[in-house]
This record gives C-alpha cells, structure tokens and sequence, in this order.
C-alpha cells in the first residue's frame, strides 16, 4: 500500500519512520488522522490534528529528510504516558530521536481555528523564542510569494501564540533545535493550500539549514 493511501486510512492505527536521505533532518505528524477523523484513540490527546500527515510527508519530500507519523495512535508520543509506562520512561518516537539525534526536528500539528492566536503558530519551546520569531519571518515571507485564497496570520512569538508546546518533551529538549507549529483547517484540509504551505515550510527550513551550515564554517 503507498504511504498517501495509508494515511488516509480510518481504521488503522500505527507508528511509522520512513528514513530519507537528509538524516540531520526529521518531519513529524505524531497526531495525525484522516480528514473527517476528529478523535484518536489517546486519552491524554483525544483530539485530532487531521491531514497533518500528508502536508508533512510533501514537505519530508521536498526536503529529501526522514518522515515520522502516528496515525489514529493510542500514545501521545511527544509526552511520556503516565498511565502506559512511567513517567520518566521516553515514548519509542523519542527513543528514536534520541538514538538518531537529527540537527532539527520539525512538528506539523493542527488547531481548529477557535483558540489560536494566529492561523499558524510556531513553538521552539520557551528560551528559544528567538529561532521561532525568526521561523515566522521567514515563512511569511515565502507565504507572500504564493497565491493563497487569504491572508494567513503567523506568529512565533512565545508570550502571545496559544499553542506554546510546553509539555512536549520533544520541542523543549536541548538535544537538537526544534519548531513546533500549529496550522488551522483551511492550510490541512484543502489540498491546493496544504501543497501551497507545505513549499513554504520546506524552503523556510532550507533556509534555516543552510544559515546554521555556514555559521559553523
């Protein structure tokens, strides 16, 4: 079964790391469902983040890096689970992570619209507000070069955005540099401005690489 069917099944649920070629690099939908699912089987995340996955697995593609997603999953893989294992003892996405140990972790997660402070929102945790400012920036400037039916809002401010990824171990760790952002319906859902957003993202973080690359040279 191709992996563009496989996300779009409901009644499946499974954990899946498909490797890429740019291994310092890693794209994640860790609670991702098909578009109309609006649940998972999570008690701790009951709620959805639909079509996160194929968004994700566009911009995995265009960066050539390795792609990770959960769909319909019972574990809310970027917390530990204190009533699955205890509470210290990592999810196997962050074992994973933590035995490949990629330069940047990308997080694609959806909010519905209702509670947001902006229509995208990016967490690179609480010190590094900094590398989150800059993300916005940059994706809001390849955001004015496409044709999107609307102006989206985007903010990677940490004091104001909604959606701050306190408790996800995965964006708040030191290990590698993380973002964390958040998409309303319109930019998951429909798959002309999914495809649009997803270019962005993809080339804001080619971006991003390649500033970091010539700052260690």
């Amino acid at each position: 079964m191709r992996l563009e069917s496989l996300l779009d099944e409901r009644e499946i649920g499974f954990f899946l790391v498909q490797e890429g070629e740019e291994s310092d690099i890693v794209m994640a939908a860790i609670h991702h469902a098909p578009a109309g699912v609006l649940e998972l089987p999570c008690p701790r995340h009951k709620k959805s983040d639909e079509a996160v996955g194929q968004l994700a697995l566009k911009v995995a593609r265009e960066l050539k890096c390795t792609f990770i997603v959960a769909s319909n999953y019972f574990l809310d893989l970027n917390k530990p689970d204190p009533n699955i294992r205890d509470k210290n003892e990592p999810t196997d996405y962050l074992i994973w992570l933590l035995h490949n140990k990629p330069r940047v972790l990308i997080e694609i997660h959806g909010h519905d619209g209702k509670k947001a402070k902006a229509d995208i929102e990016i967490s690179s945790g609480k010190q590094r507000n900094n590398h989150s400012l800059d993300f916005a920036e940059k994706l809001k400037k390849y955001m004015s070069r496409n044709r999107f039916k609307r102006e989206y809002t985007v903010s990677g401010d940490y004091p104001s955005i909604k959606f701050k990824a306190t408790e996800a171990v995965t964006i708040n760790s030191d290990t590698w540099l993380a973002f964390h952002i958040e998409l309303c319906p319109e930019l998951r859902k429909d798959s002309l401005e999914a495809k649009r957003i997803a270019s962005c993202i993809a080339h804001t973080l080619k971006e991003i690489c390649s500033e970091a690359i010539d700052d260690t040279n």
